[in-house]
């Protein structure tokens, strides 16, 4: 195998992982090999690391699952986070967040190939992968012949890396219209959905209404914390088995991109104040940023400053009814007990002193990891605004 193909099946396999496995916003890895850079594009942003000047690459378990961290040699900012309007910040160090063991391993596993690669015989760079329960350093098959999903890398010329860099999308822009030609010709064959009866309806109606009756939790704090522990002593644990695919039944919590999300945000803050999440500046003076990662069902999703420390806020919605979205704010937090489990401890902060003078419904919930101090809490959170009421999310720092 060539070395333009073995690094194009490293790359290629290192995607796989963050397709099956990443726990955070979708992205894909492109190597320009001419000037060894690998690019991490993302929606909004770009991740640019030269391959050269990695000193340490290291697999640790975090809430989350596992996060890959990269660090640059002492002193040099090797990694450039540019953001669409082109504002680039130059970083130290950069990070992956996966659900898997074995996937973290084999993305850290090739990016230490890549920079042997770039690095020659003068190897600076030293790996550290993450050790299972029998003391084990899983990988996947880096040789393996599993089909994979294709990576487009480019060489682009030293006069020219620009066009090069823009170049690469066309063929993305090919594949979306074949695939919209042929998703029109299967929707046109596709036959019109059959009307149900009323009575029909009315037994599904019926079936709903006792699903809603059956499946209803408390909605104290200190019932859901005996609930959710409860619920923790019935289960019995499914034996482990060895697998390099995910399973739906094994990711149901873990694996779900809603619970994901939450915990990349919290991890974020933890290790970097959500300096990662970062995105377009909306405000300097009030020193506000867009966030690169964004809440299923939040209207807004914001990085701003709250007690002096950096705060990351997911407005959800905004309505006159406070009962309506109590309802909702009940179904997030039904959703945050299945998500982060009975390690964190529920409070009501609806009587705080920040209260004292407030006029009006109040609705505080704020979520803390007993164990790990250093983890900042999820708050949920309704107030009134105006003549309407506000239901946002607020995670930072205690």
């Amino acid at each position: 195998m060539s070395a333009q193909n073995d690094a194009k099946r490293t790359v290629a396999l290192m995607n796989e992982c963050l397709s099956l496995f990443s726990a955070a916003e979708e992205g894909q890895l492109i190597l320009f090999e001419l000037t060894g850079t690998l690019d991490f594009k993302q929606k909004s942003t770009s991740t640019r690391s030269s391959l050269a000047e990695i000193k340490l690459i290291n697999v640790e378990k975090s809430t989350i699952g596992y996060h890959v961290n990269y660090t640059c040699l002492e002193g040099n900012n090797c990694i450039n986070f540019i953001k669409s309007d082109m504002n680039t910040t130059p970083l130290n160090t950069g990070i992956f967040f996966l659900s898997d063991l074995k996937a973290a391993n084999t993305l850290a596993s090739g990016l230490f190939k890549l920079c042997k690669k770039y690095q020659g015989s003068t190897l600076l760079c030293s790996l550290q992968l993450g050790k299972d329960a029998n003391g084990q350093e899983p990988v996947m098959n880096m040789n393996q012949d599993a089909p994979i999903q294709p990576v487009v890398v480019t060489k682009p010329t030293l006069s020219n890396t620009g066009s090069a860099i823009k170049a690469e999308k066309k063929p993305d822009q090919d594949e979306d219209d074949t695939e919209d030609s042929a998703a029109k010709q299967t929707e046109e064959k596709r036959p019109a959905p059959k009307a149900k009866s009323k009575s029909a309806k009315k037994e599904e109606e019926s079936d709903d209404e006792a699903e809603e009756e059956k499946s209803s939790k408390p909605k104290t704090a200190i019932a859901r914390k005996q609930n959710r522990n409860d619920e923790v002593e019935k289960e019995e644990p499914e034996p482990p088995t060895e697998r390099s695919e995910p399973s739906r039944a094994d990711n149901r919590k873990i694996g779900t991109d809603a619970c994901n999300r939450w915990m990349m945000v919290a991890e974020s803050g933890k290790q970097k104040d959500f300096k990662d999440l970062e995105g377009k500046e909306v405000n300097a003076s009030t020193k506000i940023n867009e966030s690169k990662l964004k809440i299923k069902g939040a209207r807004k999703n914001y990085i701003s400053n709250y007690k002096e420390t950096r705060a990351f806020i997911a407005e959800i919605k905004t309505h006159a009814d406070f009962g309506l979205l109590s309802e909702e704010f009940d179904q997030l937090q039904s959703e945050l007990d299945e998500c982060l489990g009975p390690q964190w401890d529920i409070h009501d902060r609806s009587a705080d002193e920040e209260y004292n003078d407030y006029q009006g419904e109040i609705r505080d919930v704020e979520y803390r990891h007993e164990s790990d101090s250093s983890l900042p809490g999820i708050r949920l959170i309704i107030l009134a605004d105006g003549e309407k009421y506000t239901f946002f999310i607020r995670i930072c720092k205690r």
